[in-house]
C-alpha cells in the first residue's frame, strides 16, 4: 500500500515563486559613472572629465541652470522689504532629478548670503535680553527642550545682531524640493507645493507653459548640450532639397539652439521658417528664468501649437487667408493656420510625448525628429488619426462616460470640467468623475461599468494615448467627447487639446441648442431612438438618463405587438416591475445594475438571483503574510 502523504495540498499561487534564500532588491547608491549617464545634458566638459572636482561641478551645473539669475528673482522682495517667497520648492522631472540636491544647496546657500547681509544692513539692532520660555510643569524635560528649540528656531532670524526677530520670513527663506510630481511632469505641480506650504514653484527642464491659478510659478529650461555642428549637418543630410519648405521646433528645453541654427541655414534654404516658444501662454503668476529672445525680421508671425512661426512669406499668409472659412461650424482658432503649415515639414528637436506627436502630426505634412543625444532620427511608431476615429465612434454609443481628470492646477480645470458634465447630462448620458493621479492600465480597469474615458490633462503630456491597445476602455480628449456627443456624427480630422477651444464650441453649441429647443417643444418619436453602433454592427440604446415612462411604454408595446397569452402577461408584467426597481436611481436607469446583469461572472452570489445553484464551500484558513512573502499557516 501506498503512503498517504500528510502534506497538505496548496492552491497554486497566482505570483511569481520565490526563493527563501533570495533577498529582496537594494538600491545602491549613483556611482560617478552612473551620475555621467545621467547628466549627459551638462556636455562633454562634465561626463568626459574623469578627474572633475566638486566645485567644477558645482559651477557648470549652476551656469547650466542660471541659478544666479534665479536666486536674484527669488530674493524679490515688495514695497515693505518683505521676502514674497519665502517658502520656495524646486520641481525636476525624473532625467533631472540627480542634479537637485546640488540646485537646492547652492541656491539656499546664496539666499542665506543675501538676506544676512540685507539683515544686518537693515535690522534695527536691540540690546540682546534673556528670552523667557514659559512651559508647562506637566511637561518632561524632553518636551520643554523641544519647546525652547522651537521657540529659538522661530526668533532666531539668521543674523548677528542677537536680538529677537518676531518676523524671521523676513530674513529667511527655505527651498524644499518636490518628490514625485503629482501628474505630468511638464506641468507646476501645486498640490505637491500644496503640502509645503509653498510661496512658489520652480520648474526645472521642459515644461508645457500651462498657466496655473493658485500659485506663482518661475520656469528654468536650461540649456542642455547638444553638438550643434552635427545637427546642422544631419539636417543638409535630411533635405537635400533646397527649395524644401521646413520648420524648425524643439523641445522647449532645446529651443535656445534655434535662433543660431536658423541664422547658419536660412541662406540656404529659402523656404526655411524657425518656430520659438509662446511665452506669454504661461500666464502673469509665471517667471521665464534666462528665456532666449528671437528678433524678428520683419515676418508676420503665426501662432500654432503653443509656438510662434516666423519666417512665412507675407505673401503666402495672405493668400492662405482668403481660402479659409470663418464661418464653418468646426472652424477653431488655435487651428487656423493648419492649412498653411500642412505644405510644410517640420524638423523637430527632441522626442516628444506621444500626444505631443499626434498633435503635430495633424499641423504639418511630414515630421522629422532628432534624439539630440546621438543625432540621429528617431524612426519610432507614431500615432495616428485612424484609431482615435473609432474611439470617437465607441464613445458616440457609450452609456457611460468616466471624466478621467489627469490635472488639478492648469486654469479653467473647474470651468472645463462643470462644461463637460453639463453636455454628457444634456446628452442623456451618465458620467462618473475619477481622480486616480497618473492613470495606468491597472487603475482604469477597476471600473467595468465605464464604457469609455474622457481624460482632462495637459495637452503635452497630460493625455493618455494608447498606442497599443493596452487600455481595456477607449481613451478621449474633451473635444472629442464633444464631436461624439452631437447629434449627427462629425469628425474634422483635427486634434484639439487646446480647453478654450472646447469651451468655445460649447458655448457657440449651447445656443443652436436653445434655439431648436424652442423650435420643437415636448419629446418626439425620435428622441430615445436606438441607434446603429458602426464598432459592433447592433443598435444600442445609449441615454440612459431617459424617463423610466419611457421605458415601461415601450415594455407594454412588446407585450401588445407579442399577443402572448395571459398567464405569460403577468410574467411580462413582473419583470416590468423588476426591471423598474432593480435598475433604477432617481427615475433613471442604473447603468451599473445594469451591466451588472449582463456580467457572466458576478462574484461570489448575486443580489438577482433567488436561489443559488450551488453550495458555498467552507471557509477555511489560508496563507497569511504579504503579497511579496506569503507564509503557510
Amino acid at each position: 500500500m501506498h503512503e498517504e502523504s500528510t502534506q497538505a495540498v496548496v492552491a497554486p499561487a497566482l505570483s511569481t515563486a520565490q526563493d527563501e534564500m533570495e533577498t529582496f532588491a537594494k538600491v545602491d547608491g549613483l556611482t560617478d559613472e552612473i551620475l555621467r549617464l545621467k547628466r549627459q545634458h551638462l556636455g562633454p566638459e562634465y561626463y568626459n572629465n574623469h578627474q572633475i572636482t566638486y566645485k567644477e561641478t558645482i559651477d557648470i551645473i549652476r551656469k547650466h541652470y542660471s541659478l544666479e539669475k534665479l536666486a536674484e528673482f527669488l530674493n524679490s522682495r515688495d514695497d515693505n522689504g518683505d521676502l514674497k517667497y519665502p517658502l520656495i520648492s524646486l520641481q525636476f522631472p525624473d532625467d533631472l532629478i540627480c542634479d537637485s540636491t546640488i540646485v537646492a544647496q547652492i541656491l539656499q546657500s546664496t539666499l542665506n548670503k543675501w538676506n544676512k547681509e540685507f539683515h544686518d544692513t537693515h535690522h534695527d539692532i536691540e540690546i540682546p535680553g534673556e528670552i523667557d520660555f514659559t512651559v508647562e510643569k506637566s511637561q518632561t524635560m524632553s518636551r520643554d527642550i523641544e519647546s525652547v528649540e522651537k521657540t529659538i528656531e522661530s526668533t532666531s532670524c539668521g543674523g548677528d545682531c542677537g536680538s529677537k526677530c518676531k518676523n524671521r520670513n523676513k530674513y529667511y527663506q527655505d527651498v524644499w524640493i518636490l518628490a514625485d510630481t503629482s501628474y505630468s511632469p511638464c506641468c507646476i505641480d501645486e498640490v505637491a507645493a500644496e503640502h509645503v506650504k509653498a510661496d512658489i514653484v520652480v520648474h526645472f527642464g521642459d515644461a508645457c507653459l500651462t498657466p496655473v491659478e493658485k500659485i506663482s510659478s518661475c520656469y528654468v529650461l536650461g540649456r542642455p548640450y547638444i553638438d550643434l555642428s552635427r545637427l546642422i549637418q544631419k539636417f543638409e543630410e535630411t533635405y537635400s532639397d533646397k527649395e524644401s519648405k521646413i520648420v524648425l521646433m524643439a523641445d522647449a528645453s532645446y529651443s535656445y539652439v534655434l535662433p543660431e541654427m536658423y541664422e547658419t541655414l536660412k541662406d540656404q534654404y529659402l523656404n526655411l521658417a524657425i518656430s520659438t516658444i509662446d511665452f506669454s501662454k504661461a500666464g502673469q503668476n509665471s517667471k521665464i528664468i534666462d528665456g532666449y529672445q528671437y528678433k524678428n525680421n520683419g515676418s508676420k508671425p503665426i501662432h500654432t501649437a503653443n509656438r510662434i512661426i516666423y519666417g512665412i512669406s507675407s505673401s503666402d499668409i495672405e493668400e492662405y487667408m482668403d481660402t479659409v472659412d470663418f464661418e464653418d461650424e468646426n472652424y477653431i482658432d488655435s487651428a487656423k493656420y493648419d492649412g498653411l503649415t500642412q505644405n510644410y515639414s517640420l524638423f523637430h528637436i527632441g522626442r516628444p510625448h506621444d500626444a505631443r506627436v499626434l498633435l503635430l502630426t495633424t499641423k504639418f505634412g511630414e515630421l522629422k525628429i532628432i534624439d539630440p543625444q546621438n543625432i540621429e532620427l528617431v524612426h519610432d511608431q507614431f500615432p495616428t488619426l485612424m484609431k482615435r476615429y473609432r474611439n470617437m465612434q465607441v464613445t458616440r454609443s457609450a452609456t457611460t462616460i468616466g471624466i478621467l481628470i489627469n490635472t488639478l492646477s492648469l486654469a479653467n480645470t473647474k470651468v472645463l470640467l462643470n462644461q463637460i458634465i453639463k453636455d454628457i447630462i444634456a446628452a442623456g448620458k451618465k458620467h462618473y468623475m475619477f481622480v486616480v493621479g497618473k492613470p495606468n492600465v491597472a487603475k482604469i480597469a477597476n471600473f467595468e461599468c465605464v464604457d469609455a474615458w474622457c481624460i482632462i490633462g495637459c495637452g503635452q503630456s497630460g493625455i493618455v494615448i494608447d498606442m497599443y491597445g493596452d487600455y481595456y476602455k477607449p481613451i478621449i480628449t474633451p473635444y472629442e467627447l464633444k464631436l461624439a456627443l452631437m447629434p449627427m456624427v462629425t469628425w474634422t480630422g483635427k486634434w484639439v487639446t487646446d480647453f478654450d477651444a472646447y469651451l468655445n464650441k460649447s458655448s457657440s453649441d449651447e445656443i443652436d441648442r436653445e434655439e431648436e429647443n424652442t423650435k420643437n417643444s415636448g419629446d418626439s418619436d425620435d428622441d430615445f431612438a436606438p441607434e446603429f453602433d458602426p464598432v459592433t454592427g447592433k443598435l444600442k440604446m445609449n441615454q440612459p438618463l431617459r424617463q423610466l415612462r419611457h421605458l415601461e411604454l415601450e415594455l407594454e408595446l412588446e407585450i401588445s405587438n407579442k399577443n402572448i397569452a395571459t398567464e405569460d402577461i403577468s410574467t411580462e408584467s413582473s419583470l416590468v416591475k423588476k426591471f423598474s426597481n432593480s435598475l433604477s436611481v432617481g427615475k433613471t436607469i442604473s447603468t451599473s445594475a445594469y451591466s451588472l446583469q449582463n456580467r457572466e461572472w458576478t462574484g461570489l452570489g448575486s443580489d438577482f438571483a433567488e436561489l443559488d445553484s450551488t453550495e458555498g464551500a467552507l471557509v477555511e484558513e489560508g496563507r497569511t503574510g504579504i503579497a511579496r512573502d506569503y507564509i503557510d499557516v
